[in-house]
Parts: structure tokens; C-alpha cells; sequence
């Protein structure tokens, strides 16, 4: 907390510049979604076009930046556990929305050229 009583600091866990808002990345947030879906590291990482190796290295370290297992795996099954579960339906809108966004100003864009080329003939 600073020095005005109640207000934490910058950078404290739970508040915007703590190192969780990084955790996230659409990156890491796509590797998540396609062993979720695919429940199997090899076609996750095919679908990825990557090797299991590094799929398997995001996955623990997004599982160790969070503090919590998103699956439970053995040598015959991976599943998400009910923390995965919660997550997977919000990476999925995440991921939407980021996609939907670039598409936004891709048109937004477009049509801004296209007026300012417009203005100039």
C-alpha cells in the first residue's frame, strides 16, 4: 500500500502493471486453446504448426504463471480441469474479440484511404 492509506501501489498483484496482466498473451492464449480443444498435445501442436516440445513448455509456464493446473494429464489422456474449463470459454471469446477487432480496422482503415484518395483526385 503508499502512503494514502488503502490505495495500493502501483504494479501491487491484482492491480493494473502487476506482471498477471502479461500472463494472457495471445500467444499463449491460442497454445491453450488448441490442447483444450484438441485434448491431445501432438494434434494441438499440429494444428499450431509446432512441435509438442515447445507447446508442452507454454503450457506449464502459463500453468505456473497462474499458480494452477489448467489439465490434468497421464500417458493415455489429457482433460481440462474445471479451472481450464472457465477459462478455455473466456480465451475463446478473448481471442474472437481480437480477431473481430483487426477486422474492424482493416475496414475502418480501407475506407479511411479510400476517402482521403478520393479527396485528392
Amino acid at each position: 500500500m503508499s502512503a494514502q492509506a488503502g490505495v495500493p501501489r502501483r504494479g501491487a498483484a491484482g492491480t493494473p502493471g502487476h506482471r498477471n496482466a502479461t500472463i494472457l498473451d495471445f500467444r499463449r492464449l491460442r497454445a491453450f486453446v488448441a490442447v483444450a480443444e484438441e485434448l491431445h498435445f501432438r494434434r494441438a501442436a499440429d494444428r499450431l504448426v509446432m512441435t509438442q516440445s515447445p507447446l508442452s513448455r507454454i503450457i506449464k509456464g502459463l500453468e505456473h504463471d497462474l499458480g494452477l493446473a489448467l489439465f490434468t494429464r497421464n500417458k493415455r489422456r489429457v482433460q481440462l480441469t474445471t479451472a481450464g474449463a472457465s477459462l478455455l470459454a473466456d480465451a475463446r471469446l478473448l481471442l474472437n474479440l481480437a480477431e473481430e477487432s483487426l477486422v474492424r480496422a482493416r475496414i475502418v482503415g480501407t475506407a479511411a484511404t479510400e476517402r482521403a484518395e478520393g479527396d485528392r483526385g
